[in-house]
């Protein structure tokens, strides 16, 4: 499994050092272009988890990522919190979008509240194999479902595009069931811990985003805000060097 490690906007110059990255939609003007690996596999979000879904229509989500002068590969289509059908009718509004992109992949999530609406999800997606070869599939951590149950599992791995995990709901070792079928996943979980943490968490797999602390102390966690926070960015790499290469994830 890849690792997208996301940073505040300030400290985006970590992005050089990255081969798999997610950057926000809603954040684009602030990026900069020289801040990334131009060999990176980068994929763009659509805001909807951040609130701030940019458009529910693919096509200026695309011409977004198209002047902003980073290589994007990728884009998640617009989706629809929560609720599959709703979710399958928007995808199928966009999908004349994907077919004229050809040159660039997208990402249709799996929404669903219930084990039978996954099933549901993936069935109709899997449907476009043959079609519709440019996509991927990700699956939220807003999803009321546990994503680790071996139910959810055995219908994730019945699809036949890559699968990408949005989101860490509260550690690394959610990761450890997934990483040997899924091809990614995205968190702000190591910006999370070099702000509430003074030092490298003695286990970061079980290191929580609750804010338990590295000497055992429970104290509550501040929220990384990715817009305003400007983190120390020799701590973020030290972090990141630290822990990345001991939790097991490609760089």
């Amino acid at each position: 499994m890849k690792l997208a490690n996301i940073y505040p906007v300030a400290n985006q110059e970590l992005y050089k050092d990255e081969s798999y990255v997610m950057i926000l939609a809603h954040l684009l003007k602030y990026y900069k272009p020289e801040n990334f690996n131009p060999n990176a596999y980068i994929i763009m979000d659509n805001g909807l988890y951040e609130e701030a879904q940019v458009s529910t229509d693919l096509e200026p989500i695309v011409q977004m990522a198209k002047k902003s002068g980073i290589k994007v590969n990728e884009i998640i289509v617009p989706d629809v919190l929560n609720e599959c059908e709703a979710n399958i009718k928007l995808f199928e509004t966009n999908l004349p979008v994907i077919k004229a992109h050809p040159e660039m992949n997208f990402m249709f999530v799996a929404q669903a509240k219930t084990v039978a609406e996954l099933k549901r999800a993936i069935d109709y997606i899997n449907s476009y194999k043959d079609t519709v070869p440019n996509l991927a599939v990700g699956f939220s951590k807003l999803a009321p479902l546990d994503r680790l149950s071996d139910e959810v599992i055995a219908v994730l791995k019945t699809c036949v595009y890559p699968i990408h995990v949005l989101g860490v709901m509260l550690s690394f070792a959610e990761n450890e069931k997934l990483k040997t079928f899924c091809r990614g996943n995205d968190t702000s979980h190591l910006a999370y811990m070099v702000k509430n943490e003074d030092t490298i968490p003695a286990d970061p797999l079980h290191y929580t985003r609750r804010g338990r602390r590295a000497d055992g102390r429970g104290v509550e966690g501040v929220d990384i805000e990715l817009e305003t926070d400007v983190l120390d960015s020799n701590k973020l790499r030290a972090f990141r060097d630290a822990i990345m290469p001991q939790l097991g994830y490609e760089r």
